[in-house]
């Protein structure tokens, strides 16, 4: 089972309008104050625009047999392996994992960064897991 976790709706939002309004800052300095003042402005908001657009269809994580990997993350901390024993849960405001009576809830995913469709499907396809294994 690999389940692909989109950012929410509201940080790409975020992104976009802040994007956009850089830009059209930048297109107003450059008309009003020049070139350079214009420049400073217009080159971050196509940047975070870029960054907008990107996290519309970017996953914020992925979850696959023995392994979470968070895309956006880099070095050691991207990648988390899973034990094979271990019982994972998405009931709360963050993705936990919990192997025999420990909890560990140092996975590094947030339930309000995820989409919610994607995180209730998250949250079924590991209840059923749950209730599966429980038989």
């Amino acid at each position: 089972m690999t389940v692909r976790v989109r950012f929410a709706w509201w940080l790409c939002g975020m992104f976009l309008a802040l994007g956009a309004g850089l830009c059209g800052l930048g297109v107003w300095l450059w008309a009003t104050a020049g070139s350079d003042p214009g420049l400073s402005a217009l080159i971050p908001g196509l940047i975070v625009l870029a960054f907008g657009a990107a996290y519309v269809r970017m996953p914020y994580f992925v979850l696959a047999p023995g392994r979470l990997t968070v895309p956006i993350m880099r070095g050691s901390r991207a990648e988390t392996a899973l034990d094979p024993r271990a019982r994972l849960d998405a009931s709360g405001t963050r993705l936990t994992m919990t192997v025999g009576r420990r909890t560990t809830a140092s996975l590094p995913v947030y339930r309000s960064m995820a989409r919610r469709a994607d995180w209730d499907r998250l949250r079924a396809l590991l209840d059923d897991q749950d209730h599966s294994d429980a038989r």
